[in-house]
């Protein structure tokens, strides 16, 4: 064999050895790239089929899964009931820079930091005639908010449910204004020696507040615990100064006991959840809203939506505890959402983006709603404590002295589920909550504060001593 034909071979040998060579390079890229694409699909394959149990569990228990859900979800009341033209003629008016400006000339400070609060019936009132002729200027709308009021307050606001940031709820976000103006209005009658038209007042603002008890998603619902503030408010400031007759005081504590903050908070996280859904149906909008190109417009990714739909169940599933318990569970949920992505690799980070940028935060919402809680139980507590005080020529010893003549128990702190606190001081007596840190402080106030003080440890209910 010559030279030339044993080289020949020694190179076939060497294009073999590299094309086997190539062959095995090729095969264990292949199985490096297929292996995970095959469990990829796997396990999207899985996520899948439990994302689709889920919401098909969602839909069972009625609940909404998408926007379009949530708009049928959202119930009309009956014709013959139904107050929302009312609501929203006599708050119409209201939008605006005009409204908030003329406002503040009777219920803030102005802008040399003169105060401008509201002193109480029977002691001079400079800005009064200023106050009617506001009043008056607004009466169409006020006119209106009672005609709502008397028909029963129920309302289905034209709210367009998109995505959990793109809901339109324009219609309802100056309805606070509307309890503004009944408040200014209660505040004139009660000057006027008007306690029944006081009452009155009030107990619109508390129909205000009512006619969002089914809008579900947790804007309308944090609109309507400022509305039921409004009304606690000038309840508190009035009270003291104002014979209200027995038929109107049991009126008023009716309408305190009918808001039922516990479907409030169900309703909004029922509500928030079906337009979160949405978003991972379709999360282009995200994408322009947060910039982030990458993690939102590369689609729904099942796994990602799987983990948002279990952290809204358990959300749900806490709201349905009783207080304190509620938040409690609210707070350990939230924790464990807040340490998830710590936890987490760079990889899990990008594959759960949107449930850590869309879950919103209901230990939040858990403590403002506990929050409100406190104040309508105390404002009822102060109801049943004027009726007693009407009957008996006194204030009650303790809160026990109002079982059963005036309330059925004593009611319980949200906060920490014990009786509510009662002091009674030389000036004034407080019904007071401990408060979002447990932390009984004896329900002191500086001498400035009002009798809700939202920065104090202790949330105070506040009723001054006044010789009537």
């Amino acid at each position: 064999m010559s030279s030339d034909q044993v080289q020949e071979q020694q190179d076939e040998k060497a294009r073999k050895k590299r094309h086997g060579l190539w062959l095995k390079l090729g095969l264990l890229s292949f199985l490096f790239l297929a292996v995970p694409a095959v469990f990829y699909l796997f396990f999207s394959m899985r996520a899948a089929r439990l994302v689709e149990a889920e919401l098909t569990a969602i839909r069972a228990d009625g609940l909404p899964a998408t926007p379009e859900e949530l708009n049928d979800y959202y119930k009309y009341p009956p014709v013959d009931k139904d107050a929302t033209r009312l609501w929203l003629a006599g708050t119409k008016m209201l939008r605006g820079y005009d409204f908030s400006q003329e406002y503040a000339e009777f219920a803030w400070a102005d802008d040399n930091g003169v105060d401008k609060t509201i002193p109480p019936p029977g002691t001079e009132w400079e800005d009064i005639e200023a106050a009617e002729k506001f009043l008056a200027k607004y009466a169409a709308s006020l006119d209106s908010l009672h005609q709502a009021s008397q028909k029963g307050g129920a309302a289905r606001y034209p709210i367009e449910f998109r995505h959990v940031y793109d809901a339109d709820v324009d219609s309802i976000s100056q309805l606070h204004r509307g309890a503004q103006l009944l408040s200014m209005q209660a505040h004139v009658r009660a000057h006027r020696r008007d306690a029944r038209g006081a009452a009155e007042s009030i107990h619109a603002i508390f129909m205000l507040e009512r006619s969002l008890a089914n809008a579900p998603v947790s804007y309308s619902q944090t609109i309507r615990t400022s509305i039921s503030l409004a009304a606690c408010e000038v309840l508190g400031q009035l009270l003291p100064h104002v014979e209200f007759s027995g038929e109107d005081i049991a009126t008023l504590r009716a309408d305190l006991r009918a808001i039922d903050y516990d479907a409030a908070f169900r309703e909004a996280i029922v509500g928030d959840r079906a337009l979160g859904i949405s978003a991972f149906l379709n999360p282009a909008p995200l994408a322009d809203d947060f910039g982030h190109p990458i993690d939102f417009r590369l689609g729904a990714r099942n796994d990602d939506m799987l983990l948002y739909l279990r952290f809204m169940g358990d959300y749900l599933a806490a709201a349905e505890q009783p207080w304190p318990e509620r938040y409690t569970e609210m707070e350990a949920l939230e924790a464990e959402f807040m340490d998830f992505p710590a936890d987490s690799s760079a990889i899990n980070s990008l594959r759960y983006a949107m449930t850590t940028v869309i879950t919103p935060s209901f230990e939040g919402m858990a403590r403002l709603f506990a929050r409100h809680e406190a104040t309508i139980r105390a404002a009822d507590t102060v109801l049943a404590i004027t009726q007693f005080t009407q009957k008996h020529d006194r204030l009650p010893s303790g809160l026990n002295e109002l079982v059963p003549d005036f309330v059925d128990s004593v009611p319980l702190d949200p906060f920490d589920g014990k009786p509510l606190r009662y002091v009674v001081r030389e000036t004034e007596y407080v019904i007071y909550s401990v408060g979002p840190d447990r932390v009984d402080d004896g329900g002191r106030l500086g001498e400035d504060e009002e009798f809700v003080d939202v920065d104090n440890p202790d949330l105070v209910f506040r009723v001054r001593r006044v010789e009537k």
